[in-house]
């Protein structure tokens, strides 16, 4: 399976004036539908549109950052069938279910991180740190 294109179609992000106390923050992936399209680059398999949700959320909801979008994928023959058979239960086949989640999670997480810049809220994940060595 190829990952042929990526589109956010929706980006919203929302904050209440007040954060106080300790939070917890949730990510969350919602595959809201597939379906399958024209392969813009071939004729000889068509390619499946994966339309997705990602979601930060804070807890106590103080605040909220969501994407809508889809990701274009270009699968093998066989994982064609297997894509087509596993919707039927609103499910993606496993094999294939991590490399699309980690993709969208890579592409929203750094959006959101810009967004949570933006608003002051605090990271949905840890940042880097450098530490000093001692002799």
């Amino acid at each position: 399976m190829k990952i042929i294109g990526f589109v956010r179609s929706k980006i919203s992000a929302e904050r209440k004036e007040k954060i106080e106390g300790s939070l917890s923050i949730d990510q969350k992936i919602d595959i809201k539908d597939l379906v399958k399209e024209k392969n813009p680059f071939s004729d000889e398999i068509d390619a499946i549109r994966i339309k997705y949700t990602f979601s930060v959320i804070y807890s106590k909801k103080v605040a909220k950052i969501e994407f809508e979008g889809s990701v274009l994928v270009l699968p093998e023959k066989h994982e064609m069938d297997a894509f087509m058979k596993d919707w039927d239960s609103k499910k993606i086949p496993e094999s294939l279910r991590v490399s699309i989640f980690n993709f969208i999670l890579s592409k929203c997480s750094l959006k959101a991180l810009a967004l949570e810049e933006e608003l002051s809220l605090p990271l949905h994940m840890q940042m880097p740190k450098l530490t000093s060595q001692k002799d």
